[in-house]
């Protein structure tokens, strides 16, 4: 009910500028939005990648896009805890505006000095078109961060991963890699030679 009440007040009190195009043929709407917008505020990738979730195609409609909101928020909240933040990266809060930026940029492998801006949102955008089912990426999101949650709440996993994190001589993304397709076990004893190697 709670979260009813704010979907239905923030339907209240927000105003959407609708901008339709009229020409005949179909328009790119990243390179439309671009141009629309060049010389105003500049949206941050996180605020671009969540337009793209909450916009209302490829499988959203109200309810789902109150379910992705809300989960947002959840990991967003989440994030602001400073022990989970520096368990996952030793790079300064100040460094993203919204914290979920990070996962976004990991999930997208964007390298340091990256000179693309918007790199990260148009990983999403590709996904998407490759996808065309937006639930589907968002629930792989969540399986990401999950992951990394996971890793933390596990005495063990949080101080061996926060020790090659911390140290750098192991990147998030390298860890998350060689965690795929092997059994817990598995992944656990490479995290041991690791810490041993360092």
């Amino acid at each position: 009910m709670a979260a009813f009440n704010l979907y239905k007040k923030l339907n209240e009190r927000i105003r959407i500028i609708w901008y339709e195009t009229h020409s005949d043929k179909e328009e790119d709407s990243v390179a439309l939005f671009t141009r629309l917008n060049i010389g105003r505020i500049p949206l941050t990738n996180a605020e671009l990648v969540k337009a793209l979730f909450l916009s209302r195609n490829n499988g959203i409609d109200n309810r789902k896009q109150l379910e992705i909101a809300t989960e947002w928020d959840i990991i967003e909240k989440e994030l602001h805890n400073d022990s989970l933040w520096y368990f996952i990266t030793n790079q300064k809060p100040a460094t993203y505006s919204t914290r979920i930026e990070l996962i976004f940029d990991l999930m997208a492998d964007k390298q340091k000095g990256e000179r693309e801006k918007f790199y990260t949102f148009f990983h999403f955008v590709d996904k998407i078109k490759k996808s065309g089912e937006k639930s589907d990426i968002w629930k792989e999101i969540l399986r990401y961060y999950q992951r990394l949650k996971e890793w933390y709440e596990n005495i063990d996993l949080y101080h061996k991963i926060g020790y090659l994190v911390a140290s750098d001589s192991n990147d998030l993304k390298e860890l998350i890699n060689n965690s795929k397709d092997v059994t817990k076990t598995t992944f656990q004893n490479s995290l041991d030679i690791n810490c041993r190697k360092h």
